[in-house]
């Protein structure tokens, strides 16, 4: 019995979509959306063609960027979309790198290792001269007063 209902209900609506106009049935010219043989070509050479321009900027990042030796793909990056965005926009893959990542560009060395972890301001005034090593100064440096003593002390010190 549920299943006449259902049947009398498509009945109904099956009649109310034949008295639709056959103009209003038709998709105006514009709004069709086949693809043409050539247009789907051209659609798999720009996509070729990004997915080069993608291994190329990888391939020019590591080469300037050091730390980014393990970076494969240009979704790694910090901000992938952006970065991209800017490359579309006409930047340089060194340029969109720059202004879309936060961390800031470590350079290696060879010397790198032998950095102390103490910030070279960190080690404050050099001591001055004692007592003792000032009044010996005096003696030979007669004609300086101690200031330009200290000056000096500090000068040969560094």
């Amino acid at each position: 019995m549920a299943d006449m209902t259902k049947i009398e209900n498509f009945s109904e609506d099956a009649a109310r979509c034949e008295d639709i106009p056959e103009e209003a049935e038709q998709l105006p010219e514009e709004a069709e959306t086949e693809i043409t043989d050539e247009e789907g070509e051209e659609a798999a050479d720009a996509e070729q063609n990004y997915e080069e321009i993608a291994r190329r900027d990888v391939s020019e990042l590591r080469e300037i960027f050091p730390e980014l030796f393990m970076l494969t793909s240009i979704t790694q990056l910090e901000n992938p979309m952006r970065y991209a965005a800017l490359r579309d926009l006409g930047l340089s893959p060194k340029e969109a790198y720059l202004a879309t990542t936060t961390r800031p560009a470590i350079r290696y060395d060879g010397k790198s290792h032998m950095r102390g972890s103490v910030p070279i301001g960190a080690f404050g005034q050099s001591a001055s001269m004692s007592a003792g090593e000032l009044a010996g100064a005096r003696e030979l440096f007669g004609d300086l007063s101690d200031s330009e003593i200290q000056k000096l002390y500090k000068r040969v010190i560094k």
